[in-house]
């Protein structure tokens, strides 16, 4: 839907020239993660694997359905599609898990709100892929919470979570959030190590051929480091910035620790917005999974959340870049402000431990 908004704005400035192949190049349009897809295929053609592109930073999984989209595509207006519709399917699929835990409304909003849209339909990254392996890990874990069933559980959403990561990591301090509300120590273990030892070991495959890209573009790399909460209160030309990524850390470990009393889906939420609010760096892909959090919250705040990263998408370069959004002036470092209250007040509202929600 947000690719069709874009070709019907591209098409009221220049309706002369109408064509379907107008259509085909408003497709290819797009940001440099898009791109960096297109590179990618391409290099697979050369015997390359992703890394080796130097233009991807993730687990092998996503790099695996590119490799499937290039086999049966024959030009970047095929790839396009298929990869949004890829992206639409993981969107559908986490608000199918949205519906069986009684979330329906939430589960249509998450669908079609206007950030989602934008970034799996036109900026076309990956956070929905992580998004919804973590989703049905956690709609497992409430029910293991709800029935005391056997241990394979905890083994099942360790390896869901690790798969999770081996997409893309956005959720890395999850396993140690739901570590801490175990009581066995087995099961923390298991929870610990299973998922990051799934993503270590899906690189292996690759290693031999690819182990010093890998290790440069996934173990080392770092984004914009634009620290745009701290920007508010902090000169940062005088801040050592390795105190302020230890300081996520940390931070997220506590803020793990206080909701561990927490239904496991709140505390999903509240670690969706805070990975986002608390991060070294931010950019626009980002905002989908503050997104999803803001909406299983709720409130004010997180209605004020959706409507200021809308506006900020509608202008941004990287989004939809409507000129019309030409007088909008906010910042990531607004958006980050605005999570960190919903943050505190997701505390301030809900003193005590909330039941687990409700599942099918």
């Amino acid at each position: 839907m947000s690719l069709l908004l874009r070709f019907r704005l591209t098409w009221r400035n220049d309706t002369s020239n109408f064509s379907i192949e107008n259509f085909r190049i408003v497709s290819d349009a797009g940001n440099f993660d898009l791109a960096s897809w297109f590179i990618i295929m391409e290099s697979f053609d050369s015997g390359k694997t992703p890394w080796e592109s130097g233009r991807y930073n993730y687990g092998p999984s996503w790099g695996a359905l590119l490799w499937l989209v290039n086999k049966i595509s024959d030009d970047n207006f095929d790839s396009r599609l298929l990869i949004v519709l890829i992206l639409f399917l993981f969107d559908l699929a986490t608000a199918l898990i949205l519906v069986k835990f009684n979330k329906r409304i939430l589960a249509v909003f998450y669908l079609l709100n206007p950030i989602s849209l934008t970034i799996s339909g036109y900026h076309n990254q990956i956070e929905t892929t992580a998004i919804f392996f973590v989703l049905l890990s956690i709609f497992i874990f409430s029910n293991q919470t709800a029935r005391g069933d056997s241990r394979k559980r905890i083994w099942i959403v360790a390896s869901l979570i690790g798969i999770s990561l081996t997409f893309k990591h956005s959720f890395f301090i999850l396993p140690i959030w739901l570590a801490l509300r175990e009581s066995k120590i087995i099961d923390r273990l298991i929870l610990l190590i299973v998922p990051y030892l799934i993503f270590i070991v899906s690189f292996l495959p690759f290693w031999a051929q690819s182990n010093t890209a890998i290790i440069q573009n996934v173990f080392r790399y770092r984004s914009y480091q634009n620290f745009p909460l701290y920007a508010n209160f902090f000169d940062l030309t005088k801040v050592d910035l390795v105190y302020l990524s230890l300081t996520f850390v940390l931070g997220l470990i506590t803020l793990g620790f206080l909701a561990r009393k927490y239904s496991p889906l709140d505390s999903l939420a509240l670690l969706s917005i805070s990975i986002v609010a608390l991060a070294p760096s931010i950019a626009n892909q980002y905002l989908v999974l503050a997104t999803f959090g803001a909406i299983l919250i709720g409130g004010r705040l997180s209605f004020f959340f959706l409507f200021l990263a809308t506006l900020f998408l509608c202008k941004n370069p990287d989004g939809l870049e409507i000129p019309q959004f030409g007088f909008v002036n906010i910042s990531y470092s607004v958006l980050a402000l605005v999570l960190f209250c919903m943050i505190i007040n997701f505390f301030k509202n809900s003193p005590g431990a909330k039941p687990d929600s409700k599942v099918n």
